[in-house]
């Protein structure tokens, strides 16, 4: 009976020698940390954004904009993937509500159902449901576009700034950069985006090249014919690397237009602003006889339509309903 007991007494010792050795404890121990859980923020900065974004430096930005307003909407903390529920998505589009418009209020639940399933696919945090929230109704708006008019009073009041607002960005006059920058995005039916982002280089002594990586889309590459005054002005300019150098914060150039929209007097809208010079480039040129697909690089007509032909300007030489119904007074 002795010896059974000293025998028992080796093993024990024997097993206790065993796990220190390899650096686990002898007797199991019940975890007393909790799960912590990956925020969202770190998901998308070290899973999702270097996958599926690659190279997508806009769309990057806007995914950046909605972590912002979540940490916001959670009282200063990043929320983690536990987030990721029906309730909780709705409530935090609830209060965005407050404060956007239901278009940018459904971008968002896109963003997050997106980083909800990649994290549902890839079986992150144990995220076992799929969202199941509906789609936001949208109203279709119709396109809203600029005269003539409108346009040659935007583009005197860009080359008249009010002294208060003067200044040079690397060199450039404001009175000079702004309407160079209107004249050429008219011409091209560009994205503002894609000119800023362009280079000296691709300036020619009639043409402009709009590379690839620096459209939407980041495929198709566009050159476009210039008119010689404005080819002329373009290369007076001080040389640079880009073509249109900034040297503010990137959002202030939105907010330099707007204030020469607003002080032309044609009309302060949320909407009116570079775009929009896109598309009443479109309206205008479909009203001419041409496609407005081709212009804007569209693979689907139905896009400009939608968004981007005005049609008291493309339609106005049509006859309205009124002149074809048979008068009943």
């Amino acid at each position: 009976m002795q010896c059974f007991k000293v025998i028992a007494e080796l093993c024990f010792f024997r097993r206790i020698l065993f796990f220190a050795l390899i650096g686990q404890p002898a007797i199991s121990q019940p975890a007393l940390a909790e799960k912590k859980f990956m925020t969202i923020r770190e998901l998308f900065e070290e899973e999702y954004q270097p996958i599926r974004l690659m190279g997508k430096k806009n769309t990057i930005r806007l995914y950046r904009c909605l972590l912002n307003r979540l940490r916001e909407f959670n009282h200063g903390i990043d929320p983690g993937t536990e987030f990721f529920s029906d309730r909780n998505v709705a409530k935090f589009l609830c209060w965005r509500s407050t404060k956007v418009k239901v278009h940018t209020q459904e971008k968002e639940r896109n963003q997050l159902c997106a980083l909800w399933r990649y994290c549902f696919i890839h079986k992150i945090d144990s995220v076992i449901l799929l969202p199941d929230l509906k789609p936001l109704t949208l109203p279709e708006r119709t396109p809203n576009a600029w005269t003539i008019d409108e346009i040659k009073v935007i583009l005197a009041t860009a080359g008249n700034l009010n002294p208060r607002y003067a200044g040079t960005t690397y060199g450039i006059p404001l009175e000079t950069f702004f309407p160079l920058l209107i004249e050429l995005l008219w011409v091209t039916a560009e994205r503002v985006g894609a000119i800023i982002a362009t280079d000296r280089c691709d300036l020619r002594s009639d043409s402009l090249i709009v590379r690839a990586e620096n459209r939407k889309g980041g495929q198709k590459e566009r050159h476009y014919r210039l008119p010689v005054d404005l080819a002329d002005r373009l290369h007076d300019l001080p040389m640079n690397q880009k073509l249109f150098p900034w040297e503010r914060n990137r959002l202030q150039l939105w907010t330099w237009m707007k204030r020469i929209i607003q002080r032309s007097g044609v009309g302060h809208r949320d909407r009116c602003s570079f775009h929009q010079i896109r598309r009443s480039s479109a309206s205008h040129y479909v009203a001419a006889g041409g496609s407005a697909t081709e212009l804007l690089g569209h693979s689907d007509p139905k896009i400009a339509v939608k968004h981007y032909i005005d049609p008291r300007i493309a339609y106005a030489e049509r006859p309205a309903a009124y002149e074809l119904l048979p008068a009943i007074q």
